[in-house]
């Protein structure tokens, strides 16, 4: 009996770890947003990424579109070399962040409590 409870500890653990990881996010701007009269905020979206991940854009960008908040526009993007904010728009770039797990690494740079720009980390 007790041989069988170590071998179903094994497989247990063996199976979680198989077990694809789930993606989650937390963030958190304070009372940071982009300023707006009304909603929703008109935002374009700099696409820098590599043709690996240009795929996954447009679908991610018609997710956030869903919200009543956001109208989000893709648009080609102005990041030459190392991905650099731009006012008025989020500028999105492919990079490697290693092996950590992170999805992304945000950067805003503001006036105020208003967001004038936005770009990976």
């Amino acid at each position: 009996m007790r041989r069988f409870a170590q071998i179903l500890a094994v497989a247990v653990v063996t199976i979680l770890m198989l077990m694809p990881a789930t993606a989650d996010a937390s963030h958190a701007w304070g009372n940071y947003h982009w300023a707006r009269s009304s909603n929703p905020v008109q935002l374009a979206i700099g696409d820098n990424v590599s043709s690996e991940w240009a795929p996954y854009l447009v679908p991610a960008v018609a997710d956030w579109n869903q919200s009543e908040v956001l109208d989000l526009t893709v648009t080609t993007g102005s990041a030459k070399g190392r991905c650099r904010a731009t006012d008025g728009r989020i500028e999105v770039c492919s990079d490697s962040y290693g092996p950590n797990g992170w999805l992304g690494l945000a950067t805003i740079y503001a006036s105020g409590d208003h967001i004038t720009a936005a770009r990976p980390r």
